[in-house]
């Protein structure tokens, strides 16, 4: 494989591989990773590679594949919820056998599980083992590249996860940091075409819409030339309900209507608008509006027994409602993750 004059083969991926198990988090701490044997690999990107990937939200799978070359932002306020909308995408992802890889650059590994541990709970020791996280504050592209490639070589990749754009740098010359997130920008575009994988980035809103109720749109955006120009998807994660919250945070409430504000899609079919959702602060969840009763009603249960394992998988959301509410051994048998 070759990017921007590397060249990395299958000794140099072993090499780096290593490297980057011994940065790699794991969820909880789990006692091992699940590696792939070659035939497996060979299968993985033969059958699932185009397979889209599920955002955890019924409607917008509807709306957009997820799927093959596509680089995706996601913008959003500071405290907007970006980052758990992206947890909820990894859990479905991991759920489903998919391997993904995290690369935080905002916060350290450790803070990052420790915060999304209720979103992350009742995942089992294999389905863990699809997950690799990467905690640096300064990451470059050239390092995040070859993390990237040696990966994709000894495990293979089904997605790419980084938080969050402004904190990435380059090798290349830059004069001041729009040039520096342009040149990021296009290395992205060309390393999603290599992983032939998808590549979600979270990018924070500029901060001339922090304190305004108003819906966002690519003045809103930081960079939106960079962005806008080598991203397939934009979507602008927005609450104005979540705007009045922030005025006076009523500790009582948990539950925001929510916007997923599609604004740019080169997927299939290219469809642009809004969904509402709902986001529970609690679990960490966005919930299909036309299943939000019946989440209310599993949520309220699994509180009141309160079993071992039990969650709500976003991937589920889209099942019959006589299924999500059969009852088994733990109660209801799925349930909301805490």
């Amino acid at each position: 494989m070759n990017f921007n004059n590397i060249e990395i083969g299958h000794e140099e991926a072993d090499r780096i591989y290593r490297e980057t198990m011994d940065r790699v988090y794991d969820i909880s701490q789990i006692k091992s990773f699940s590696y792939w044997n070659n035939k497996r690999i060979e299968e993985k990107i033969k059958n699932e590679a185009l397979e889209p990937l599920s955002f955890g939200l019924k409607e917008l799978d509807e709306k957009i594949k997820l799927c093959g070359k596509r680089l995706l932002f996601i913008v959003a306020r500071s405290s907007y919820g970006k980052t758990s909308f992206a947890a909820m995408m990894m859990k479905t992802q991991i759920k489903k056998n998919k391997t993904v890889l995290m690369f935080s650059c905002e916060e350290a590994g450790e803070d990052f599980i420790s915060r999304m541990n209720p979103l992350f709970n009742n995942i089992t020791d294999e389905q863990k083992g699809n997950f690799y996280m990467v905690d640096n504050p300064s990451l470059k592209m050239s390092e995040l590249t070859r993390m990237c490639l040696g990966m994709k070589l000894k495990v293979g990749l089904d997605c790419v996860y980084i938080d969050q754009l402004n904190k990435l740098y380059t090798d290349k010359p830059y004069k001041n940091k729009h040039e520096r997130i342009v040149l990021i920008a296009e290395e992205l575009q060309a390393l999603v075409k290599i992983l032939e994988c998808p590549v979600i980035v979270l990018h924070q809103a500029n901060r001339s819409v922090e304190g305004k109720k108003d819906l966002m749109s690519q003045g809103s955006v930081s960079d939106a030339d960079a962005v806008y120009n080598e991203s397939q998807i934009i979507f602008f994660i927005e609450s104005p309900d979540f705007w009045e919250w922030s005025r006076n945070k009523d500790s009582n409430q948990i539950i925001f209507d929510y916007i997923i504000n599609v604004d740019k899609n080169r997927t299939i079919g290219g469809w642009r608008g809004k969904i509402e959702c709902k986001f529970d602060t609690e679990t960490g969840m966005f919930i299909d509006n036309n299943l939000f009763e019946l989440y209310k009603k599993v949520k309220d249960h699994a509180q009141a027994n309160k079993p071992k394992e039990i969650e709500l998988l976003p991937t589920e959301q889209n099942k019959e409602i006589d299924n999500l509410t059969k009852i088994n051994k733990n109660g209801y048998s799925e349930a909301p993750p805490f």
